[in-house]
């Protein structure tokens, strides 16, 4: 089965394939030579970007820099298992899509390479070739291409492995950005002064929650791999608390406050599990 990853609705340019005939649910898609701007891609699971989410509370309710609270750099060296890597490259791409956000050069630069490291480690350097690392080195000053070269690699890595049926690793490297953008989300605000608008956008999640479980399901329903079945039912059963807070809260209502204490303390735990093995 194909997993048609998330909504760019975003990006500056296409995202190339090797055999793009196999993924029915992108269109238009160019060579990458091509100077057209094609930036839609439909998707089965909607699940959204981190990006997304730093945009948000970098417009409406950031309170501090999350620079500190990033996943270090330095733990790479504790990443030796297949889990481990797939969870801290969504993990370190969520890092860096903040750091471009953030308009912090310099730590783009830094955790572009450090995800770079762990692409070559997962065999999926696709998109994370010394070209790319040289691009983003002559656009220091251009956000808007580093946001477009930073997102095209990790599209070209995910894409790649879409087109493999590489379901030992894409359901990690997602699960690992979602994770970190609401761990960071969550951080960013004050919860002694919490605006409406960021609990709706937090409480919006909910849904991408269940359509992260499901996708999770499905993978483990078309997998015969023991090992990668364990993997993903740990990380369905680390998402059952926030998935229960989530649920007590009323259609068409938002976390209230407490709620969204008990959610930032969930996502935290399970953030620190992955990001500290």
């Amino acid at each position: 089965m194909k997993y048609f990853l998330l909504i760019l609705v975003f990006l500056a340019s296409c995202i190339a394939q090797n055999n793009p005939n196999e993924l029915a649910s992108v269109e238009n898609i160019e060579d990458e030579t091509s100077n057209e701007q094609n930036i839609l891609v439909y998707t089965k699971y909607n699940l959204p970007l981190p990006v997304d989410f730093y945009r948000f509370i970098k417009d409406y309710e950031s309170t501090q820099n999350m620079i500190e609270i990033l996943n270090p750099i330095s733990n790479i060296d504790k990443y030796n298992t297949n889990k481990a890597q797939g969870i801290n490259f969504g993990v370190f791409a969520s890092d860096l899509a903040y750091c471009i956000v953030a308009e912090n050069k310099q730590l783009s630069i830094d955790y572009f390479n450090v995800t770079k490291e762990l692409a070559d480690k997962l065999h999926i350097a696709k998109g994370y070739n010394l070209q790319v690392v040289e691009r983003l080195n002559n656009n220091l000053n251009d956000n808007d291409s580093l946001h477009e070269i930073a997102s095209k690699a990790y599209w070209n890595a995910c894409n790649f492995l879409e087109a493999n049926d590489e379901v030992n690793t894409l359901p990690l490297i997602i699960a690992g950005g979602w994770i970190e953008s609401i761990y960071i989300a969550c951080q960013s605000v004050d919860e002694n002064n919490l605006s409406k608008d960021f609990l709706i956008r937090l409480t919006n999640e909910r849904q991408a929650l269940e359509n992260l479980i499901q996708y999770l399901l499905d993978v483990m329903t078309d997998s015969n791999t023991f090992e990668i079945n364990a993997d993903i039912q740990e990380l369905g059963t680390k998402f059952k608390a926030m998935r229960q807070i989530f649920r007590h809260v009323p259609q068409k209502e938002i976390l209230s406050k407490e709620q969204f204490i008990l959610l930032k303390k969930e996502i935290s735990k399970i953030r620190n599990f992955y990001v500290n093995q």
